[in-house]
């Protein structure tokens, strides 16, 4: 009887490798698969996590972009805004219940982007300040309030993605201030020796001409629209001097064309350093309607003592036909000086 030969020891050996081998092979591409898949299904989430962060964002800029800008008209017109802000502490949640502040200042929500987006605003501590050097109307003093806007954007599932705030400040800027300031066109033309030293602003184009000096460490020049080097009737004519100082007072001369009136580029005003600049925004300055002494306007609610001419006879060139109110601004007049000023 024949038996099959056996293997040789050697070779089953081989074999009990080879398959140790394989199930290694088979372990090891296991593990590299389910870490690719484990990586590729974060990436996934990733990706889809700062997508929503990102259109969350936005959605939370766009509102607070949205309430800046409107903050900001209410300044348009010599007006403030009003309302206190939702409370912020410990034991009040802003937004939530009856924390919700009121009027420009108040809680508000929209829908962008398929998510709620609630907004509110905060009014902060004005103070006096000087304006720093470099800045618009530097030097001068102002009244500057602070005021955060914050935004918070809640995704489908009224979580938070997105928290933003803003902030900006407003600066009242008193107008006694200025050396020459003018509503519209101001026109520097065919002058005499003249020397300012002092701001000067326009809300409409600015012409310098003739012979003209302005100079000194709060001297700037601005305008709202363009500033011109020339007379504004004649395109020809640009006659005289004009100098204006630079950012460290010394004069430069604002020269002419060869063939009369200029436009100064922004090439041409960057040597005076922030002293000579157009295209500002229009200051806003009281109507007449505001210095009127009628309750609800702004001059009469804020003054601290009213001095009020009332005729009371027929004849404006007589005396006795006149009287003089004075009250303060809460209707009273304790603490007024005794008598009356004259009226000559």
């Amino acid at each position: 009887m024949t038996h099959p030969p056996r293997p040789h020891p050697a070779a089953r050996q081989t074999q009990g490798f080879t398959l140790i081998l394989v199930l290694s092979l088979v372990a090891l591409l296991t593990i590299v698969l389910g870490t690719y898949a484990v990586l590729t299904i974060n990436n996934v989430q990733t990706n889809s996590s700062s997508r929503d962060s990102s259109r969350g964002l936005y959605a939370a800029e766009a509102a607070l972009n949205s309430r800046a800008e409107r903050i900001r008209q209410r300044f348009v017109g010599f007006r403030t805004p009003t309302g206190p802000s939702p409370l912020d502490n410990a034991s009040n949640v802003p937004c939530q219940g009856s924390n919700q502040g009121s009027n420009d200042m108040q809680c508000e929500s929209l829908n962008l982007e398929g998510r709620n987006v609630t907004s509110y605003a905060v009014q902060g501590t004005s103070q006096n300040i000087q304006i720093p050097p470099g800045e618009d109307f530097a030097g001068l003093s102002a009244e500057e309030t602070p005021f955060t806007v914050n935004g918070v954007a809640l995704n489908s599932r009224n979580n938070p993605e997105a928290i933003a705030s803003l902030v900006f400040k407003s600066r009242l800027v008193p107008l006694f201030q200025f050396a020459v300031f003018f509503s519209k066109d101001l026109e520097f033309d065919n002058t005499a020796q003249l020397t300012l030293s002092g701001p000067v602003h326009t809300n409409g184009n600015l012409f310098l001409d003739g012979l003209l000096t302005i100079n000194g460490s709060n001297s700037q020049v601005t305008s709202a629209q363009t500033i011109y080097r020339g007379v504004k009737q004649n395109s020809t004519a640009c006659v005289g001097t004009v100098q204006i100082g630079d950012a460290t007072n010394t004069l430069q001369t604002v020269n002419c064309n060869s063939t009369g009136r200029k436009q100064l580029t922004t090439t041409e005003t960057l040597p005076f350093g922030n002293k000579l600049k157009g295209g500002l925004n229009a200051l806003t300055v009281p109507t007449v309607a505001d210095l009127q002494p009628v309750a609800g306007n702004t001059y009469w609610d804020k003054a601290d003592v009213r001095i009020v001419l009332k005729q009371t006879g027929s004849s404006w060139n007589n005396d006795s036909n006149w009287s003089v109110n004075m009250t303060k601004a809460d209707g009273s007049t304790s603490g007024m000086p005794r008598g009356h000023p004259e009226i000559g």
